[in-house]
Order: structure tokens, then C-alpha cells, then sequence
């Protein structure tokens, strides 16, 4: 019977208080409803991959530039299943008057909010906690737009950035072994999945200033091990084709890259139903806002070859006939 060991490469690919008050204009021909057509599924357990925003609701707050005074805070958008636009219910619609609101939004989770006391659109804490189990991908984004009295609305497009990190692996062999070799899970080890995220949005005041949006993390949560399984046939067997295991691992950056983010992964694997873990700890352990690192893990099996020789007998006494 042939033996096999292994031999394990990993490369790493480098490659995001509610107040029940509004403003509602109705029983006008002028009355516009606010729209949004965000860029970037209700609430999922799982990072958002891509440009497309998936179905779940956002969480907005307007500041109206031209009349220098808060619109809405804290209103509900989803999508309204027919034009592909983002809408609230009840309706939220324009002032009559010529006006440029600015938007800030996040999305991802439901709870936890708590917008700027005095002025919402300009910052939102999110306090986000137990992530290692929710997975919920938090995002955010600001926007502008006009509108002039009389004319037609357009939607307001968000492009909506990542407050986590996203850790993804695959899996393949150097060569064809059949389906001996199979791995039963990844555990990310050390990482963190709650904290503090302090979103603070600039030109929220402003009709003509540069609008941006950024966040930082605080109170960073203690660390935590999450693991992932394969889908694959074969009971998971590892192929020459590489696949991706499970869907990925959002984490929590602390925003210091003098503190490691997490102390590794250990690959739980099977050899001719033989269980063994292999542990591997990257270089930099250190991850970002927005980013994505994805493991490509390589395996080869070595085989066991033995090569055979005999230690010949050794004459031993004096064994000398004389006849």
C-alpha cells in the first residue's frame, strides 16, 4: 500500500438615536418622492461581494443645504420591488422650494444606531455586536443632490463602502488524488467580530463643499475563533481545481496596524479518513477597512517510498575444518 505525507503551500491574493419625526410634502402635483439607487440579499449572513446593493433596507439621514436646517433623520429605504429604487413607507418626498439635501446612510444591520444628536446627516455611531455569528456586512455612504422647484426628481445614487474586512479561502491539489484528501473545516483563529464604528460625514452642511464619509472602529471586542465548511462533492474532497470554503469570514479591523488583527488558521483535514489539523500563522496579520484577503491554499501529497536493502550476515568465530 502506497503512504502519503503532505505538503502544504498558502498563498495570500491581496486584492468596506432614532427620532420618529419627518418632513412629508403631500397633496401637491409638484411633490417629488426621495429615491435612492445605491451602488455597492433582507438583512444577510453573509459579505457583500461586488457593485450590486443587495435587497435590505438602509437607514438615512438628510440635511437640507439650501434652507441650512435638518430634513429627516433615521428614516427606513427599501427596495420598493418594482423599479429598483430605494423608497420609504410612508413616502418622504422633496421640498416644494428649489433645494440640495445631503444623505448619510449605513446598512447591514437593524439595531445599534445612534445618529448625531443636533445634526443627524453629519455622523452615526453603530454599536455592532456578536458579528462572529450574524456575519451582517455594515456599510455606509453619503450623498448629494438638487433639485429645482417645478422640476422632475431623479434618484440619489449612494455608493456604499465596507466598515469590515473580509477573509475568503480556497482549496486545491497539486495533482490528482482521487478523493483521498478532503478537509473537513478552516478556523480563523484570533480575529475580532465586535466594536464601536464612529462614521463621520463631511460637507453634510454644505450645498457646493467636497462631501466625503469615513469611519473608524473603537472598543474593539475580545477575540474569537469562527470556522468554515466546504460544499463540495465527495464528501469535500480536495480537487486540482481550486474552490472556494464557505462563503468567507468578515472581521473587525482595530484600526492599529501595530496590533495583529488575528493569530491565523488552522486547516482540519483527512487523508484516507486519517483526521489531522495544520496550523499556519501569515506574515501580516494585520487587515483593513474594505479590504478583501483571499488564502489560496495548495496541498501536495508526498508519497511514502521505501527503498529496500538487506544487512548482509556477518561470519562471526573461527570456523576453520581440517580434514
Amino acid at each position: 500500500m502506497k503512504k502519503i505525507l503532505l505538503t502544504l503551500f498558502v498563498t495570500m491574493l491581496p486584492l468596506v438615536s432614532c427620532v420618529k419625526s419627518r418632513d412629508v410634502y403631500v397633496g401637491s402635483s409638484d411633490a417629488r418622492q426621495i429615491s435612492f439607487s445605491p451602488l455597492a440579499q433582507p438583512v444577510t449572513k453573509a459579505a457583500v461581494e461586488g457593485t450590486t446593493f443587495p435587497n435590505q433596507a438602509m437607514y438615512v439621514a438628510a440635511y437640507d443645504a439650501t434652507a441650512g436646517a435638518n430634513y429627516f433623520d433615521a428614516t427606513a429605504f427599501s427596495q420598493d420591488g418594482s423599479t429598483g429604487s430605494w423608497k420609504s413607507t410612508p413616502a418622504t418626498f422633496w421640498p416644494l422650494n428649489t433645494a440640495t439635501l445631503n444623505f448619510l446612510a449605513y446598512s447591514g444591520v437593524s439595531s445599534g444606531a445612534t445618529w448625531n444628536s443636533t445634526n443627524p446627516a453629519s455622523g452615526v455611531e453603530i454599536v455592532l455586536a456578536n458579528n462572529a455569528t450574524n456575519q451582517y456586512d455594515l456599510m455606509y455612504a453619503c450623498g448629494r443632490q438638487s433639485r429645482t422647484s417645478g422640476s422632475a426628481a431623479t434618484s440619489i445614487a449612494l455608493p456604499f463602502k465596507h466598515a469590515m474586512a473580509l477573509i475568503k479561502f480556497t482549496a486545491c491539489t497539486a495533482a490528482n488524488y482521487g478523493n483521498r484528501m478532503k478537509i473537513t473545516s478552516i478556523v480563523l483563529t484570533g480575529a475580532h467580530y465586535a466594536g464601536t464604528y464612529r462614521v463621520t460625514h463631511t460637507g453634510w452642511n454644505s450645498a457646493t463643499d467636497a462631501q466625503s464619509v469615513a469611519g473608524t472602529w473603537d472598543s474593539v471586542g475580545s477575540e474569537a475563533n469562527v470556522s468554515i465548511t466546504p460544499s463540495w462533492e465527495n464528501e469535500n474532497a480536495v480537487t486540482t481545481t481550486a474552490q472556494q470554503v464557505g462563503a468567507g469570514i468578515l472581521v473587525v479591523p482595530d484600526d492599529d496596524d501595530t496590533k495583529d488583527d488575528y493569530t491565523g488558521f488552522t486547516i482540519n483535514y483527512t487523508i484516507d479518513g486519517h483526521g489531522y489539523s495544520y496550523n499556519y500563522a501569515p506574515a501580516d496579520l494585520d487587515v483593513h477597512q474594505a479590504k478583501k484577503y483571499i488564502f489560496a491554499i495548495s496541498m501536495t501529497l508526498n508519497e511514502i517510498v521505501i527503498v529496500p536493502s538487506v544487512v548482509d550476515y556477518a561470519e562471526e568465530g573461527n570456523n576453520g575444518v581440517t580434514i
